[in-house]
């Protein structure tokens, strides 16, 4: 699996266990993940088809993690610190497969159920992925960067207020620390703000803590910041806090 789609597939799953954390409910349905099964059979006849097949399967990937993000959280928050995210011959779904098992007396018949299906699916999309980035090596940046672009003259000094621009969920919490944490006051301050979402078992999150240490004291100079949100710490485990300051202190 290639370390930018774990990456990227990392935040996705971050950002919707944090939005569940700042408030964001679900209405606890356990929806139809039919999908589009030609996705998983088709075969693209060139680089340009594989592109866009590879994007369609990280839609039906992240619309599985978009259903029932409280279920999801759960899953995250019972993961076994010591286990690797990504092993060798195993994807994404395998991990989730794993956890699920591991834990799957603290969820009801019917979430347990829904949610092996979903880590099944996601496992099985993600075996399609790989298949698709050995052939076609070239689609992989260009699938999980997007389309960046800004049309011609579009002016981003002055973003419009008129409620087309997504605004970060207001938040309330407690640091590392015990201290709370208001996001207005994280915000206000700072000419910008990076919010990286990360959990101590996701490798190449931790790898990369040195570079935002860096990145941080770099901001600081121009009047920003750097916030790191910590998903396993959401629920006030003691354990969690523990290791995540461990994880930071080296």
């Amino acid at each position: 699996m290639n370390k930018k789609r774990i990456f990227a597939l990392a935040f996705a799953v971050l950002m919707l266990l944090a939005l569940a954390a700042c408030g964001t409910k679900n209405n606890d349905k356990m929806g139809d993940m039919s999908g589009n099964g030609s996705a998983m059979t088709d075969e693209p006849k060139n680089a340009e088809e594989a592109l866009t097949l590879h994007k369609e399967l990280l839609e039906q990937e992240n619309a599985i993690l978009s259903e029932n993000t409280e279920l999801w959280e759960k899953v995250f928050m019972k993961a076994d610190k010591g286990m690797a995210m990504i092993e060798d011959g195993k994807n994404y779904g395998d991990f989730l497969l794993d956890t699920i098992e591991a834990a799957k007396e603290q969820f009801a018949d019917n979430e347990y159920e829904w949610l092996k299906e979903s880590a099944t699916k996601i496992s099985n999309i993600e075996n399609r992925l790989t298949e698709l980035e050995e052939k076609y090596p070239e689609i992989m940046q260009k699938s999980t960067d997007g389309d960046m672009s800004m049309p011609a003259g579009s002016d981003t000094s002055n973003p419009p207020d008129d409620g087309s621009m997504q605004k970060f969920p207001a938040f309330e919490g407690k640091d590392l620390d015990g201290n709370t944490v208001k996001s207005d006051e994280l915000f206000s301050a700072n000419a910008v703000t990076v919010v990286n979402f990360w959990f101590t078992t996701c490798n190449p999150c931790v790898g990369e803590l040195s570079d935002l240490d860096a990145l941080n004291k770099e901001l600081a100079e121009k009047g920003g910041s750097l916030i790191g949100v910590n998903t396993f710490t959401l629920d006030g485990d003691e354990t969690a806090i523990s290791e995540a300051k461990d994880v930071l202190a080296k």
